[in-house]
C-alpha cells in the first residue's frame, strides 16, 4: 500500500501550520525522531501514520489522495 503522507506533504503541511519539528511532533502526539523519519521519507506504521493524518485533520490540514497538503477553509 502506498503512503499518502509523504516526506513532501508533511513538510509542507508544518510550514502551512508555521509549527517547529518539535511543536508539531507534540500535536500530533508522536516522537520528534518519528516526524522526521517521515520528512526524510522513511516509513512508520500504518497506525502511526493514520494517528499523524487525523492529528493534522484536527489541526485544519488536509492531505488529500494526491499527497498535497492543504489548510481546510472551514472547520469540520
Amino acid at each position: 500500500m502506498t503512503s499518502r503522507l509523504t516526506g513532501a506533504a508533511m513538510r509542507s503541511a508544518r510550514d502551512l501550520l508555521g509549527l517547529t519539528t518539535h511543536e508539531t511532533a507534540f500535536r500530533l502526539r508522536i516522537s520528534p525522531t518519528t516526524l522526521a523519519k517521515v520528512e526524510h521519507g522513511g516509513r512508520v506504521l500504518p497506525q502511526t501514520e493514520a494517528r499523524m493524518i487525523a492529528g493534522l485533520e484536527r489541526l485544519g490540514v488536509d492531505i488529500g489522495e494526491d499527497g498535497l497538503a492543504r489548510l481546510r477553509s472551514s472547520p469540520r
